[in-house]
Formats: structure tokens, sequence, C-alpha cells
């Protein structure tokens, strides 16, 4: 009779063996898929960070250009102001699902800054209807070039945070945008 045993533990071997390979390879290959989809996120997250950027920075050079005529035009006494106080307009987003590759607390900030901007346009328009526009009012003046100065400046500060955080170039500082919104933002409560 011949002996079954030798080939029994043989394919029980090769069995395991099979087997083995099998769970290292679906293993390895998991892993790899999730390095892929790694990498891709990071590269998704930091092209949609450079694209929020230049839309906040757009955003906060027109709110810079606003007040730079608004100061410009003042000296003017026959020049109408009511057109000039005025949030410029913010770009559309992009949409989809490719906001869940940044950082939450980031993109919170980017989708929340919208609705800034909107509440902004309401103060300005709010203010319309309070002041008297021809009249020589400073502080009146100054409220205003404080919305669009901190809207300006918000839209810097997330548009910088954006670019620091997934390792991008800053804005050329020449240009020093943040520094002509800043001139025009102060405390409140100061005032």
């Amino acid at each position: 009779m011949p002996d079954t045993t030798a080939a029994t533990v043989g394919w029980s071997a090769v069995i395991q063996i099979a087997l083995g390979a099998g769970f290292a390879s679906a293993v390895f290959n998991r892993i790899a898929a999730w390095w892929d989809r790694k990498k891709n996120d990071k590269q998704s997250a930091t092209y949609l960070a450079l694209r929020l950027s230049v839309l906040l920075e757009a955003f906060a050079i027109e709110c810079a250009d606003t007040i730079i005529d608004i100061e410009f035009s003042r000296g003017y006494a026959n020049e109408d102001m009511f057109h000039k106080y005025r949030l410029p307009n913010l770009a559309i987003y992009p949409d989809g699902e490719e906001w869940r590759v940044l950082s939450a607390e980031l993109a919170a900030k980017a989708l929340t800054f919208t609705n800034e901007v909107m509440l902004g346009r309401q103060c300005l328009s709010g203010a319309d209807a309070t002041y008297d526009l021809h009249a020589n009012d400073v502080q009146h003046h100054r409220d205003r070039l404080n919305i669009i100065a901190e809207r300006g400046l918000g839209a810097w500060t997330i548009a910088s945070a954006l670019r620091g955080r997934y390792g991008l170039p800053e804005f050329p500082a020449e240009w020093k945008i943040d520094k002509t919104l800043k001139e025009h933002v102060y405390d409140v409560m100061d005032s």
C-alpha cells in the first residue's frame, strides 16, 4: 500500500503557502491602494488650496483697490460716494467632492467666508439707509472702509493660511495688499 501521508502533508503545505501568499498579496494591494489615494488626495488638496488662494487673493486685491479709490475720490466735492462703498464680487468656489481633501479647519474658514461677505454687504446696504451720504461724516466713512477692509483682510488671511498649509509659494510681497487693508481695519470698540 502506498504511503499517502507524505502526499497529504505536501498538499497541505502547498495550500497553506498559497493561502498565505494570497493573504499577503491582498494586504499589499490594500496598502498600495491606500498609499495612492493618500498621494492623490494630497495633490488634490494642494491644487484646491491654490485655486481658493487665488480666488480669495483676487477678492482682497479688489477690496484694497476699492479702498484706494474711495480715499482718492473723497477729495472731490462733487463725487458721488454712494456707489463706491461696495464689496467686490467673490468668485464662485469650486464645488463637488474635492473639498473633503482639505483640512476641515481651512475648509470651514473658506466656506464660512462667503457668509461673512454676504453679511458685509448687508451692513453696507443698511448703512446706506441710516446716513446722509452727502454729509461729510468721517465716522461713517471710517466704518464703511472698515467693513471693506475686514472682509479683504479675512480673504487674505485665509488665502495665506491655505498657501502655508499646503506648501504653496507666498503671494509676491512687494504688492503689500495686506498692509493696505490693515491700515483701514480698526477695533469698533475703540471708536
